[in-house]
């Protein structure tokens, strides 16, 4: 029988307990190569390999205006142009609201790989579910991308917020990234390829992080797709999207993030 090795030096005793139980599949060229089993408790998880559905959900994905789907890192991803692509509008992907979708005051985790065509162009939105509201009346989370290749993840609900911001980390232009965000009784965690980039702790606990807005890649929600909201900005993703997952209720340890990140291409076993 085939043996998978663990360098238990780089990875962490716990990431290599997960490797062992990794499944072999076999290729076209009769090669095996191995897959991640994903971790439990997943609540939707949108692969993009050439389709918008959302393989444990059943909570199927959108494209909008020119968004499409390429080669990627892992298999096929969302491809997306931002509004550089000459019909004026940037391209993004959604998913309609669903309750099942919500966080509320639970501990959760996000997670994809992305790529940007030019990362110091702009704020530019990974995933959020976020409605927008000049007025201090602002609800939902969402996960972004500054110029300065900063990171920030933000909560807001009845005129509080929540929220970290990473220093500047190296995120190269036309490379995939893997990139997770998590909240554990109060505290977030943002991760780049497998490592913590930051953290930050609430004393007063989780947040309400409900929203009715759908949830988009790639895009901030404005006042034509997004009831409420009252930004029109944009901030579109130009790159690239690709093995959204989101657990609800269940946030990841820092080497159950590190094992997705180090199956790098073969990604997770698929149902």
């Amino acid at each position: 029988m085939m043996k998978l090795t663990c360098n238990s030096a780089r990875l962490g005793a716990s990431v290599c307990l997960l490797a062992w139980t990794a499944v072999a599949s076999a290729s076209d060229d009769g090669r095996e190569h191995w897959c991640l089993p994903p971790p439990p408790g997943l609540t939707g998880w949108w692969p993009g390999d050439g389709n918008a559905y959302d393989i444990v959900g059943g909570r199927d994905a959108e494209l909008h205006s020119g968004a499409s789907f390429g080669l990627a890192f892992v298999d096929q991803a969302f491809l997306l142009h931002g509004d550089g692509d000459g019909d004026g509008v940037g391209d993004y992907v959604s998913v309609a609201d669903d309750p099942a979708l919500n966080f509320g005051t639970g501990n959760f985790t996000v997670d994809f790989w992305a790529f940007f065509g030019d990362p110091a162009a702009g704020e530019q939105v990974l995933i959020e579910k976020w409605v927008q509201s000049f007025s201090g009346l602002s609800s939902g989370w969402t996960f972004t991308h500054f110029p300065g290749n900063e990171l920030g993840f933000f909560i807001e609900s009845a005129g509080a917020g929540q929220g970290v911001v990473s220093d500047p980390v190296p995120i190269p232009a036309g490379t995939w990234t893997h990139f997770a965000a998590t909240r554990r009784a109060g505290t977030f965690a943002l991760y780049v390829n497998g490592q913590r980039v930051a953290s930050s702790l609430f004393a007063e606990g989780n947040m309400n992080a409900d929203s009715p807005a759908s949830i988009k890649f790639g895009h901030r929600g404005n006042s034509a797709d997004t009831p409420g909201s009252e930004d029109e900005s944009g901030f579109y993703l130009d790159g690239g999207i690709d093995e959204v997952e989101i657990f609800v209720g269940r946030a990841l340890t820092r080497d159950q993030i590190r094992a997705i990140y180090f199956a790098g291409r073969q990604g997770k076993c698929k149902p």
